[in-house]
């Protein structure tokens, strides 16, 4: 009898080194990018701030954490990407020996020969097994919960799924494959609704980790703490976001296929000659579960969302190649694996340019941004900084200036690569954003990491507008036009006896902003002014026609209809939105929801101490506004009417000062 070494026998392990140095080597020469993902950066940072206890890193409440808590050892010890890196591709190189010791063991050593081969050569298993992420591992945790079903161990399969949850939060899906094993697997009812509930025990266990983290790190209620994450996470990848492709049978076939021909060879092999058991059903179903999900539940198409299928058509696909037969001419057999093997390497070679990134990196850069607290709306800078904040709006640049200048971050790291645009307006208005910042902001430095063109301010200028536009290789031109400035007073109200409560200090505040436009935002209760107020309505308006505003937050209501009536300039402003003129909605509708809308204004609100009823003060009003008014767009300059006292007077008085002399 051969000898076994961990219960695979030497020639075995022969066959294995074999598959894994040519996985090596062909991961080498076609795979071996170094585009940093952008979810790469996510984990490594959220790894950062378990190991930091919080102190440094990111963190990201709608983030699996499997990944996460597996490189949280490593970086108690050391901060290095590549050795994160290589941990994870340790994990998936594992995956494959795992792989063929189960198949060999559930099926035969023909099969999971043929499966290991798949399986380890795929584009997508050279493509993403060096890459931080979940996809791989998650998926892998589900067919080791099928393996545990197939063998009667119920509690060991529902643990290994909630395992496969900590990696993606879609991966209990592959509970439909296992619970099918214990439909055709167990033949009395009382066993399968027992088997059943062990497998919904285990699962339970193996999620706890989850719990634990969402106490200890999110942010509401316990209910919150739970269920946001899920919530928020599920709303992200099936509502369409534009930058992403649209989804669908179509699609997902036709990407997975034409990048693992030999998958599909044996598929189409397996369907037509292979007798089916509930081991061949139950991955059938694991495959489809995951294919139907990601093709009608999920709008955008994301190519990671196919490593799901890699496993269970792996097997299938060596169960089908085991099953070509050529009788008549028995020469030709000899050719099979030849030509098995050219295909497979043809399949590689091609898909290798599908999968290509561009990886330019000026590698002085990274040492400018190591261990500082950075803002960015990139991956990278979470691996290499020593905290971050991430920026909340993908496609609004002039806002993540702003909120840089706002925050205590040494550094803000911008990525041209994530400003993802679909259309020309978007084009135009990234053109635009750049302008301002090349010919207004200083610009600490530009260049490239993985593949991204980057520019990185701290305030102080250390490289030339036109050396960093030579370095991107942009052709931008200074975009001039005279700044927009408008003031809005909200929360105007008017009782029932029709006078405007605390007009005196809407009086003084008009007058005081006189030459600016101003916004007086009504709030309809029901009540339409007196005769005196009218008047004195008049009187406000009368003393500067060109610059007085109305809005009013009913536009089918008495209210807005008077002021239409005698006044014309009258607008509908929605509750709590910016009452810009004309506009009724924000710019930019949040970072995953990216989009892009015909808008050019900013606003500030100068009320922030909300229980002392005090504006911000002056010298951190006018610090934005010196921000803003590099920018090109408009300006609103947002007060409620009832925060007016002396001290704010002030700060407003001096506010319209320093917008005086800036003109």
């Amino acid at each position: 009898m051969m000898k076994k070494y961990y219960g695979i026998t030497k020639s075995n392990w022969f066959f294995l080194m074999i598959i894994i140095l040519s996985f090596l080597l062909l991961k080498l020469l076609f795979y071996s990018y170094t585009f940093v993902n952008y979810d790469e950066g996510v984990y490594v940072g959220m790894a950062k701030y378990y190991a930091s206890s919080g102190e440094e890193g990111y963190y990201e409440e709608i983030r699996p954490i499997g990944v996460s808590l597996l490189m949280t050892p490593l970086y108690l010890f050391f901060n290095s990407f590549i050795l994160a890196k290589t941990m994870i591709f340790l994990v998936n190189i594992a995956s494959i020996i795992l792989l063929f010791h189960i198949v060999r063991k559930e099926f035969d050593e023909k099969i999971a020969k043929y499966s290991t081969m798949l399986y380890a050569l795929s584009p997508f298993f050279l493509k993403f097994s060096g890459m931080i992420l979940n996809d791989l591992i998650a998926y892998f945790f589900v067919f080791i919960a099928l393996y545990y079903a197939w063998n009667k161990k119920d509690f060991q399969a529902g643990l290994m799924l909630g395992i496969s949850f900590l990696f993606k939060f879609v991966g209990p899906l592959g509970g439909l494959a296992t619970l099918s094993v214990i439909l055709f697997r167990d033949i009395e009812i009382v066993q399968k609704i027992k088997s059943s509930i062990f497998q919904g025990l285990g699962g339970l266990v193996g999620i706890i980790p989850f719990f634990i983290n969402a106490i200890i790190n999110n942010t509401g209620t316990l209910v919150q703490k739970i269920k946001t994450p899920l919530i928020d996470a599920s709303n992200i990848i099936q509502g369409g976001v534009w930058i992403y492709g649209q989804s669908g049978v179509k699609v997902y076939f036709s990407v997975f296929f034409s990048l693992n021909i030999l998958i599909l060879i044996g598929l189409i092999f397996f369907l037509i000659k292979s007798k089916k058991d509930f081991k061949q059903n139950s991955l059938i179903i694991f495959a489809a579960s995951f294919f139907i999900y990601y093709s009608f539940f999920v709008s955008r198409f994301d190519i990671r969302y196919l490593t799901s299928l890699l496993v269970p058509l792996s097997i299938i696909g060596g169960i089908g190649l085991t099953k070509i037969k050529i009788r008549k001419q028995k020469s030709l057999k000899k050719y099979v694996g030849p030509a098995i093997t050219l295909l497979l390497l043809l399949n590689i070679v091609f898909s290798a340019d599908y999968f290509h990134e561009d990886t330019k990196t000026d590698w002085n850069l990274i040492s400018e941004i190591k261990d500082k607290d950075v803002m960015t709306n990139t991956g990278f800078a979470m691996i290499h900084a020593k905290k971050t904040d991430l920026i909340t709006s993908s496609n609004s640049m002039q806002m993540d200036v702003l909120n840089f200048f706002r925050s205590k971050d040494e550094l803000l790291i911008l990525s041209l690569y994530e400003y993802r645009c679909s259309n020309d307006y978007c084009r135009l208005e990234l053109e635009k954003r750049l302008s301002s910042l090349f010919y207004n902001f200083n610009i600490s430095n530009c260049g490239y990491l993985y593949g991204h063109s980057v520019m990185i301010l701290n305030g102080e200028k250390t490289i030339s507008n036109e050396e960093c536009k030579n370095i991107l290789g942009l052709e931008l031109e200074e975009v001039s036009k005279e700044k927009e400035i408008f003031f809005k007073i909200s929360e105007i109200h008017i009782n029932d006896k029709g006078e405007i409560l605390l007009i005196d200090g809407l009086k003084k505040a008009v007058e005081m902003l006189d030459g600016y436009k101003v916004i007086l935002s009504f709030v309809d209760d029901g009540n339409l002014p007196n005769e005196e107020t009218k008047a004195e309505i008049k009187n406000l308006y009368s003393q500067d026609i060109d610059n007085i505003i109305f809005a009013v937050d009913n536009l089918y209501g008495s209210l807005f209809k008077h002021f239409s009536d005698r006044y014309g300039n009258t607008y509908y402003n929605p509750p709590y939105d910016s009452g810009a003129p004309a506009l009724d909605q924000l710019c930019v509708n949040g970072f995953w929801n990216q989009e892009t809308k015909n808008c050019d204004q900013i606003d500030i609100y100068l009320l922030t101490d909300w229980e002392n009823l005090k504006f911000t003060p002056s010298v951190k009003v006018q610090d934005e506004l010196t921000v803003l008014l590099k920018m090109d767009d408009k300006i609103g300059i947002d007060f409620p009417l009832y925060s007016l006292n002396d001290y704010n007077f002030n700060v407003l008085n001096s506010t319209g000062d320093f917008l005086k002399a800036y003109k």
